[in-house]
């Protein structure tokens, strides 16, 4: 028997906002720094897709703020994604650490493959614990949008990774 979290909705959301902005920095910068430039327009795509749903946060805080209420859109109400199916450092120290002088490509991956996995996690725990249906709706809908950038993330280190490994060789 699953018990609910007992977790307050604007708190959840919150900690969900700032996830996303920090993975949209991170990915910001990490654009700015790497110097192939499919790996520069790739993490810029995953920074829009951060962006996406750092708006879509925000319109949810404001509604449930404002209303009292859950105001879900289309894409949220539609989506049908299945959180059993297991996917592949949050501060600027961390950051800072993965995007030093030194750090590759790879390393820019793999950290922010680490992050998205963590965001990943808890939005699935949001979806699966929440008592309140649109609640659920809306962590799923984020848990498949983390997935896909995930799938983005380990197309890019497969393609990344044989090329070190080459090279130490």
């Amino acid at each position: 028997m699953q018990t609910a979290l007992r977790c307050d909705p604007l708190e959840a959301l919150n900690e969900a906002l700032c996830r996303e902005q920090e993975g949209y920095e991170f990915y910001l910068k990490a654009a700015e720094w790497t110097k192939n430039p499919t790996g520069a327009q790739r993490f810029r795509a995953l920074a829009g897709q951060a962006s996406v749903q750092s708006e879509l946060l925000e319109a949810q805080i404001e509604a449930l703020t404002l209303n009292n209420t859950w105001m879900l859109p289309e894409c949220v109400l539609e989506c049908a994604f299945d959180l059993e199916a297991p996917p592949y450092p949050r501060d600027e120290a961390a950051l800072q650490r993965e995007l030093r002088p030194d750090a590759s490509e790879l390393d820019a991956i793999l950290f922010a493959l680490e992050a998205e996995n963590t965001n990943y996690g808890y939005y699935a725990r949001q979806a699966k614990t929440s008592v309140d249906e649109q609640a659920r709706k809306f962590y799923t809908y984020l848990a498949e949008q983390t997935r896909a950038r995930l799938d983005v993330l380990m197309l890019s280190y497969e393609g990344v990774a044989p090329n070190v490994v080459a090279l130490q060789d």
